[in-house]
């Protein structure tokens, strides 16, 4: 690859961010383009980092939905954390945050402050005490700090390598060349092997007085579920390709943070190449994201001009319906449960703006999740999408489904059989391959051993 060619990418993906960030910068929605935009990152980060992971799964990890395998769900809930990162490193309104759930609503305040002091009425006054000692720690907070460490690495390198969109790339290819933990596969090691034991201890206890079968099959099971555990360590490309958007902040290229530009390429973040061809398909990704986040945009631009134009849609300034069409085109998928805890609004409200938001074709039904109530007893509760965003988060049943096959007439099937008796019959095919095989030993038959 030329040098020309390197030039072109650069103007080419330079073109596309400044594109961007003005039209983000200046539009109305660029929250919801946000939040939206945030879930496109998490599936290249997920996906860089050797979780591949598609919308449709994200997005139904997101509002509580089934996914169509079991095997979706590590993937699936790696992106949403990958989303959550992504979302704390912008600003948001308070509204949008009480969304997107970073914001704790006044209805969850108040029925968790309720369940912490329903909790604490049932325990002795000495288990009080010793929760009150205890240095409660939440499952996500080390995932959180090595993530955040890697992309503060990431910067550092981006920052020694210079200003310019190339030099983000080799800022990109020292930062992943750095070990973030040299120790840890010694410890992980031994930690494998004090969880093997341990389980090993306690199943030879389960299994005695067992029947040999039974007791073979539980330790079948024993050995599957210790294989399948996962020890290898986080290859740590996501974070630093998290760090590039905060990159172009600082340099000034961009104006607000870009949060669907990552990019996420193999050739810089697993091959740790820095030649012109892998900085050129560096920015061709980057130019990618961009023209896919502007395609974005434009989509919640005219979905929202269309409302506009829907006599259905008209409200007052007492009504409620703005905040449900804001949570229906900042969420990806919404359901009428999470509009009223988030908006504080109450359920019949939501209910009768959502059969509206339904009769006028602003929404369509995406998917239903299973709920349960305080009784223990269950519900479904529907998901909407947006009607113009139904495509993008078609479900993997109607993805897989086999196209249909071209259907022949019987008129053709008989034109275009043939007649047993214009076959050649099998003795020609024999004594051809016969001839065949003598040609070959006659050819080739001084290289075989004789007997």
């Amino acid at each position: 690859m030329g040098r020309d060619d390197l030039i072109e990418a650069v103007e080419r993906a330079s073109a596309a961010i400044a594109r961007l960030d003005v039209r983000v910068s200046l539009s109305p929605l660029r929250e919801a383009w946000q939040v939206r935009a945030a879930a496109r990152a998490a599936i290249a980060l997920s996906s860089i980092d050797g979780r591949p992971v598609r919308e449709p799964d994200l997005v139904a990890m997101m509002s509580g939905a089934t996914l169509p395998h079991a095997t979706s769900y590590l993937a699936a809930g790696i992106a949403l954390a990958w989303w959550q990162r992504v979302l704390g490193r912008v600003d948001l309104s308070e509204a949008t945050q009480r969304l997107v759930g970073r914001r704790v609503t006044r209805a969850r305040r108040a029925a968790e402050e309720q369940a912490e002091w329903d909790g604490e009425d049932a325990l002795s006054p000495a288990a009080r005490r010793a929760l009150g000692n205890t240095l409660w720690r939440s499952p996500g907070v080390d995932d959180d700090r090595w993530a955040e460490r890697g992309r503060m690495l990431a910067m550092d390198a981006m920052r020694a390598a210079g200003a310019g969109l190339p030099a983000i790339a080799a800022g990109l290819r020292d930062a992943l060349a750095v070990d973030r933990d040299p120790a840890r596969h010694a410890r992980v090691h031994d930690l494998a092997q004090i969880v093997r034991r341990q389980a090993e201890a306690r199943l030879e206890a389960d299994v005695a007085g067992m029947e040999s079968g039974i007791a073979q099959s539980r330790r079948d099971a024993v050995d599957d579920m210790l294989s399948s555990l996962d020890w290898e360590a986080p290859r740590g490309l996501g974070e630093a390709h998290m760090a590039v958007a905060d990159r172009l902040v600082e340099t000034g290229t961009t104006s607000v943070r870009l949060s669907i530009l990552t990019g996420a390429t193999k050739r810089v973040a697993v091959e740790r190449r820095g030649d012109d061809r892998a900085v050129a398909g560096f920015l061709r990704v980057l130019a990618r994201e961009a023209d896919e986040g502007l395609a974005l945009l434009a989509a919640l631009e005219a979905t929202v001009a269309a409302w506009s134009r829907t006599p259905g849609l008209v409200a007052d300034r007492r009504s409620s319906l703005p905040d449900v069409l804001w949570a229906v085109i900042a969420l990806p998928v919404v359901d009428a449960g999470w509009i009223g805890e988030a908006c504080d609004i109450e359920a019949r409200v939501v209910q009768k703006f959502v059969k509206r938001l339904s009769d006028a074709g602003a929404i369509e039904p995406w998917a239903e999740r299973r709920t349960e109530d305080g009784m223990g007893r269950g519900a479904s509760l529907r998901l909407w999408v947006a009607r113009g965003f139904a495509d993008d988060l078609a479900r993997r049943e109607a993805r897989i489904r086999m196209p249909p096959t071209a259907r022949l007439a019987f008129a053709d099937v008989v034109d275009r059989s043939v007649a047993l008796g214009e076959l050649a019959p099998m003795a020609e095919v024999f004594a051809r391959h016969d001839r065949e095989m003598v040609e070959i030993g006659e050819a080739f038959g001084h290289l075989w051993p004789r007997r």
